[in-house]
């Protein structure tokens, strides 16, 4: 019954680092895009503008550097990128202790079926579920605070 119980908790170590690696790749993925969208777009306007009215209509300019500051002004809002390195050090982290926690589990295994066996096996997986909780436990707590702190930067920040 135990070790069904210990499949079960390491089931949901991979489900919540799996959860952790879509959320790192997406805010990944968000970063990179604005990225390119603002170099892409700061590089066409010398030649918008230099290529005069008859190639491109007069609010081209204009719209582009909008869709620039735009761009800037979400990623300074929803930090992609700082959401990125959030999720992912979570996950890595998730992922080393349940390794630890796998090669640990595993030296035992070699030891004929005891108490003291069934004892140390215990205490390990008592150690990875105190391990794996206070790394979620240091995700929550940090995860809204930082939020909150950049938005709150985001409203001093903007122009009066």
């Amino acid at each position: 019954m135990a070790e069904q119980s210990w499949d079960t908790y390491l089931k949901f170590v991979d489900s919540t680092a799996e959860r952790f690696r879509r959320s790192a790749t997406r805010s990944h993925y968000t970063y990179n895009a604005e990225r390119v969208l603002i170099i892409i777009l700061s590089l066409s306007v010398p030649l918008v503008s230099t290529a005069g009215i008859e190639l491109f209509p007069a609010l081209t300019v204009p719209l582009i550097t909008t869709l620039i500051a735009i761009l800037a002004a979400l990623d300074g809002l929803f930090k992609p990128g700082e959401i990125w390195h959030h999720y992912r050090s979570y996950e890595q982290g998730l992922l080393r202790l349940k390794r630890l926690y796998v090669a640990k589990r595993d030296a035992p295994d070699a030891l004929p079926d005891t108490a003291e066996k069934a004892k140390q096996l215990a205490n390990l997986y008592s150690q990875f579920v105190a391990d794996t909780e206070g790394l979620l436990q240091e995700e929550s707590k940090s995860f809204w605070p930082q939020r909150i702190q950049a938005l709150e930067k985001a409203q001093t920040d903007k122009p009066a």
